[in-house]
């Protein structure tokens, strides 16, 4: 991450990690770094922020929640996410939600049906997204879930984005 910025880029987007204390415990940090001019020289401000007990009462939710980077790569995924979608946190990191769906299905006058992602409303107009969408198990078990997207600002800037699922397959069923 910091030959990324030497190498020009100015800022490396937001990451999770564990870093180990002092004191020898292990912790969750998020992780953002930025080339700056300090006294007129070039330097690397990197901002380091404890996440741990947000990220155990996250990590427990019975909702999948994922956390995204502002392009759409995630970086967080927690338990209910692996359940839910059948992939592993490792499977999940670095790709974006389209590995299984986020689909709105819309019908043209013809009843021929069309996948409009998700993620192509929120990143065009950069607004929350809250409706139902088709998404595949990585077993290739289809689920209809309620999705609530939404862009998460710092300092007028989006720093990520929080998307939050709950499967109501059963529920339309009934």
């Amino acid at each position: 991450r910091i030959n990324n910025i030497k190498s020009g880029q100015s800022e490396v987007p937001l990451r999770d990690s564990k870093i180990i204390t002092q004191d020898g415990r292990t912790i969750d940090v998020e992780i953002k770094g930025a080339a700056i001019n300090y006294e007129g020289r070039p330097a690397i401000q990197t901002i380091i922020r404890d996440i741990t007990t947000r990220k155990l009462a996250i990590d427990d939710a019975s909702d999948h929640v994922v956390i995204t980077n502002p392009k759409g790569l995630i970086i967080y995924a927690n338990k209910a996410a692996e359940r839910m979608t059948g992939y592993t946190r490792e499977e999940m990191i670095g790709k974006t939600s389209t590995l299984w769906g986020n689909c709105l299905e819309k019908n043209l006058h013809q009843n021929i049906s069309y996948c409009l992602r998700a993620w192509d409303t929120i990143n065009s107009e950069n607004h929350s997204f809250i409706g139902e969408v088709i998404n595949q198990r990585k077993n290739g078990e289809k689920y209809i879930a309620d999705l609530h997207l939404s862009p998460v600002y710092e300092q007028g800037e989006i720093i990520f984005y929080i998307s939050i699922e709950r499967d109501v397959t059963r529920l339309k069923e009934i």
